[in-house]
């Protein structure tokens, strides 16, 4: 402390706090996931008041998802690519009218039915752009007709030898984008390309080669692969901490508060079996706290003219309950020691250090 005072400038700090805090965090319960797969098993098996997912009728099951779903119908096609990846393989080979689940997906517990197959929905091309000055986005200096002929040129070699596509493309395609790729696009839906592009793309068969002209310049075209992607009515829920969880927590974090009032508080969490957490240099005007996030209340609380060192307070927060003990308070205008003392440390080991070569120099100076 010393040296920072003699130091001042160099630690000058706004006033701040300390706290050690346990966080008990709002997430379900066992008792809670098994409440909700009960209630999906009653979806697939059906109950007195409502039928089975499978059963359904076609024309009933938009209301029948929007019911009981967290998330909306969705009467999107999705290619197999787009699927969870986990579930990907038993989604996509469902047969029509079949249920797969419950599953986990994105933190919801999930009941999928096949309602459609649609073939053609996505597709694989590659392709060689050929600008020309004047064309959308071109830097090139050829002309339009050389364009056209270079197109025609490089389309007679792709069809003569199709596995030499992707070198071709490499070798001359102007799409910046694709060119180090081969010229390779994946996962191409209708209408994501410009109309010819897409046209010729997904109205020819896999394996055909041509070229069209867009404002882009002339493309020659492969296309490589095509997708069918399948419509799943699902019904999906968020695993959430149903309220008799939330009040257990609450019971918790108030008995912890009560018991820990002039107490160690590290000790009288290590017996509840709370981890403890310190924050530290929390300054007035701050709106986070480490490790919590938003917690202007709390910021609020540790500078209230009434909160003593040592005053415990429980706060709930959007997503949990917080038992926050006051540990210091810094009104030097200097930064709290536990902040400077590494520093501080290394600065005077250093000094210490060249005291004591200045020392031996002048020992040897002095033979």
């Amino acid at each position: 402390m010393a040296y920072m005072k003699k130091n001042a400038k160099k630690y000058k700090s706004d006033e701040t706090r300390s706290i050690d805090f346990i966080f008990l965090e709002k997430k379900p319960s066992t008792k809670d996931e098994k409440e909700l797969e009960t209630e999906f098993y009653n979806y697939i098996n059906g109950s007195e008041s409502s039928p089975a997912f499978k059963d359904v009728e076609k024309d009933k099951l938009v209301a029948f998802v929007n019911k009981n779903s967290q998330t909306p119908y969705d009467s999107t096609y999705v290619l197999k690519q787009n699927l969870p990846v986990e579930f990907q393989e038993q989604l996509f080979n469902l047969s029509e009218g079949e249920v797969f689940g419950p599953y986990m997906n994105a933190g919801n517990q999930s009941l999928s039915r096949l309602v459609g197959r649609k073939s053609n929905a996505g597709a694989k091309a590659s392709h060689i752009l050929l600008s020309y000055s004047g064309a959308q986005s071109s830097s090139s200096e050829r002309t339009k007709d050389e364009a056209k002929a270079l197109a025609n040129s490089l389309l007679a070699q792709a069809k003569s030898n199709p596995e030499g596509f992707s070198a071709l493309a490499m070798a001359n395609s102007d799409d910046p984008g694709s060119k180090n790729n081969g010229g390779e696009y994946d996962n191409i839906t209708p209408g994501q390309m410009v109309p010819t592009f897409n046209d010729f793309v997904f109205n020819n068969p896999v394996g055909s080669i041509g070229v069209v002209e867009t404002d882009y310049g002339f493309h020659v075209i492969k296309v490589s692969g095509k997708y069918d992607a399948i419509r799943l009515a699902t019904i999906a829920k968020k695993v959430e901490p149903s309220n008799a969880t939330i009040d257990e927590l609450y019971r918790k974090a108030s008995t912890f508060e009560a018991n820990v009032k002039g107490k160690d508080f590290d000790e009288t969490a290590k017996a509840a079996k709370f981890t403890v957490v310190p924050a530290s240099n929390i300054k007035s005007s701050d709106e986070y706290i480490q490790s919590l996030g938003a917690q202007r209340e709390i910021v609020r609380w540790t500078f209230n003219d009434d909160t003593e060192l040592g005053d415990v307070k429980r706060f709930e927060t959007p997503t949990g309950f917080v038992v926050a003990k006051l540990k210091n308070k810094n009104d030097t205008g200097l930064l709290s020691m536990d902040v400077a003392r590494e520093s501080i440390g290394v600065i005077l080991r250093n000094e210490k250090k060249a005291e004591e070569i200045k020392r031996k120099w002048r020992e040897l100076l002095r033979r």
